[in-house]
């Protein structure tokens, strides 16, 4: 039996296709939900997907970028740091360098000066006295006594003086006002001035010296003054306009010095200069103190510095061209160079015993003597005892410490 090869088209496969059509159709009734999600899943997943990589490579970028800086920053740190400690360790082998040169230069070539205060204290510079020892401090002897001033005048105020003044009132001639009862009432010009001289008077050192500046030179030049003995200037001839000259050349200016003249307290370096300037000039009124005041015109002395050295640059003029000399006193720092101290030896300790039995002996009468004083027989003698120095072994050494300056 042969199969049927010719069929109707629209009989037999028409029907079947809308069939097949009517089928599929009614299978996708969610054809708009599958179209949506078939975009959704199919591109804007994949484009979010994509958007995150390119977001997550650019922060990585950019850690990485900060994490370069980062160390590049750390790396310049760590090269300042070696940089700072290589110049500490440069500064500090420096400084060791310049406290053994001290060392060697100015304390173990200084001598013992004992009491301190029977040495003239000098500024830092010494007066630049070639080969003199001396003890220097910034300002000499006269920043000390304006230390002390100050001090008085920043823990004792201004109100500390109403009793004083209160008791004024009530009785000028009263013995209480006659002298000064707190240190307030001492920087009271009938109380200071006297207080000043008399510290002048008891002042353990021979003399107060200043050096004179450039500019208190001219001032001296100008006022022609005469030099006495010692090679001194003189300055007790001055008459009443020269020594306001002087005056303000020596307190206002300060004598041209920028230690007297940077103080924070102008008032009191000001009524300390006063009293120097009247004492140098012979100035002091009579009455003032018990004794006479001539003999403090020698314990203040103003020396020129030495011949060749310029304190300051100076300009000088040779045929119309100017030029500037500089000057040469080959400072470089200043050195604070505090008291040194040190322990001594059991050996010091037995030889300074040893030294003070026999100042002892030798200031006690002799075993003859003290037998003929007893009325013993001179063939009879005591044994002395001998003394020896007490050393504790438990201990440590014995510390005593050593004036210098």
């Amino acid at each position: 039996m042969q199969p049927q090869v010719v069929c109707d088209l629209y009989q037999d496969v028409l029907p079947w296709l809308l069939a097949k059509r009517d089928e599929f159709l009614g299978g996708q009734s969610n054809a708009a939900e599958v179209s949506i999600s078939l975009v959704e899943d199919g591109i804007l997943s994949h484009q979010k997907a994509h958007g995150q990589f390119l977001k997550d490579r650019q922060a990585r970028i950019e850690h990485e970028r900060l994490m370069k800086i980062r160390e590049e920053e750390a790396t310049l740190q760590r090269r300042a740091e070696r940089a700072k400690a290589r110049e500490k360790r440069a500064k500090d082998e420096a400084k060791e360098q310049l406290r053994a040169e001290v060392r060697r230069m100015l304390i173990e070539k200084s001598t013992i000066v004992s009491p301190a205060a029977s040495a003239e204290l000098l500024d830092t510079h010494g007066c630049y006295e070639r080969g003199k020892q001396f003890a220097g401090a910034l300002g000499g002897q006269l920043m000390q006594w304006y230390w002390v001033l100050n001090a008085i005048y920043q823990m004792f105020p201004e109100s500390d003086l109403k009793s004083f003044y209160d008791k004024m009132k009530e009785d000028p001639k009263q013995d209480y006002l006659k002298q000064a009862n707190t240190p307030r009432e001492l920087m009271m010009e009938h109380f200071f001035v006297p207080f000043i001289l008399s510290a002048i008077k008891e002042l353990k050192c021979e003399f107060l010296q200043f050096l004179i500046m450039p500019e208190m030179s001219k001032v001296i030049e100008q006022l022609k003054v005469i030099k006495g003995g010692n090679d001194l200037y003189d300055f007790t001839r001055l008459n009443s306009e020269q020594y306001m000259i002087f005056k303000h050349a020596f307190v206002t200016e300060r004598m041209f010095i920028d230690t007297y003249r940077v103080v924070d307290n102008p008032r009191a370096m000001d009524m300390l200069l006063s009293v120097l300037c009247m004492v140098l000039c012979g100035r002091v009124p009579k009455g003032v103190v018990p004794f006479k005041t001539d003999q403090l015109i020698p314990k203040i002395r103003m020396v020129n510095p030495p011949r060749g050295l310029d304190l300051k640059d100076r300009v000088v003029e040779e045929n119309g061209v100017k030029s500037v000399v500089p000057k040469n006193t080959n400072e470089r720092a200043v050195v604070r160079v505090l008291v040194p101290k040190r322990k001594m030896t059991l050996s010091e300790i037995d030889n300074e015993q040893r030294q003070t039995i026999e100042a002892e002996r030798a200031k006690s009468p002799t075993t003859e003597e003290q037998n003929k004083k007893e009325g013993e027989a001179p063939g009879e003698e005591k044994k002395e005892e001998e003394v020896k120095p007490e050393v504790v072994e438990d201990e440590p050494l014995q510390e005593r410490w050593i004036e210098s300056d």
